[in-house]
């Protein structure tokens, strides 16, 4: 089956030129285009508000965890305190893990319990960021030492 219909092209709204003075609502209404999009992300990221958080190492894992958001991917690293978008807490607050516990008498493996139990997939702490910090550019976050 065709549609024989022809495509319409419907004109784009411009972004307004100056990002920073847009308001909230003209800013979400923007149309996003391969010229546009980084820049319109990023306004609404730095709108977002920013934390710092640390994600606490663990002796299974040690390498820095990638969070995603609307497309962009923060590389944060373990042990430093990274200045990241505040909806980051929220993806990394439902990050969950199961682990089982097994309740067995070896003598009677036939009655052995399998619990669960959801924890937390990673020990975050974090902490208002710093009005005077440099935002993050680019998806890359701030380190703060």
């Amino acid at each position: 089956m065709t549609n024989d219909s022809p495509i319409e092209d419907t004109e784009l709204s411009a972004p307004p030129v100056n990002l920073a003075k847009a308001s909230d609502k003209e800013i979400r209404n923007i149309p996003l285009t391969s010229t546009n999009a980084q820049a319109v992300t990023a306004e609404m990221v730095k709108r977002d508000g920013m934390v710092m958080i640390k994600i606490n190492s663990t002796d299974r894992d040690k390498h820095a965890v990638p969070i995603g958001l609307n497309g962009k991917i923060w590389n944060v690293p373990r042990d430093i305190w990274t200045k990241v978008p505040a909806a980051l807490m929220g993806i990394l607050d439902n990050a969950k893990i199961r682990e089982y516990t097994v309740k067995a008498d070896p003598t009677k493996s036939s009655q052995a319990e399998v619990t669960t139990n959801d924890v937390d997939r990673f020990a975050v702490s974090s902490k208002p960021a710093p009005a005077d910090e440099v935002p993050i550019i680019a998806g890359r976050p701030t380190v703060v030492k």
